[in-house]
């Protein structure tokens, strides 16, 4: 029965004899020439060079954290306001807004032409985009 054990970082798996319950295949026993341990190479892969360790890209200090979160949360609110835009875009597109009954009813209640914002923010759509705005 081979068990494996740890040896230099390495893994080494020696030959221990069967117990009574154990099943012995005749396959299973070495040969006069193999020795007791058979080597199995490194446990960790080896890096190739030019891969960087996470470590060296990780923020060190505690303002660079914080400058790497607020970028983030930059990043973040750019992308909403970009979904809520592409959004409303649709809202007012040659393909949507001449057959939308609800914003043309809007358009006309209004003396200038315009919908309120707080008309678009009850939109399920624009609600969810907008929620952690």
């Amino acid at each position: 029965v081979l068990k494996p054990a740890l040896d230099n970082n390495q893994i080494v798996h020696k030959l221990e004899e069967p117990s009574e319950n154990q099943d012995v295949r005749a396959d299973s026993t070495p040969s006069k020439d193999q020795e007791n341990t058979a080597e199995v190479g490194p446990t960790q892969p080896e890096k190739p060079e030019n891969v960087q360790s996470l470590s060296n890209l990780a923020p060190k200090s505690p303002s660079e954290k914080q400058k790497t979160i607020a970028a983030y949360l930059k990043k973040q609110r750019k992308n909403q306001i970009a979904r809520i835009k592409r959004q409303m875009e649709y809202y007012f597109s040659d393909e949507n807004y001449p057959k939308d009954v609800f914003l043309l009813e809007e358009v006309k209640k209004s003396a200038d032409g315009y919908v309120p914002v707080d008309i678009f923010l009850t939109f399920n759509k624009i609600k969810n985009m907008s929620a952690d705005c």
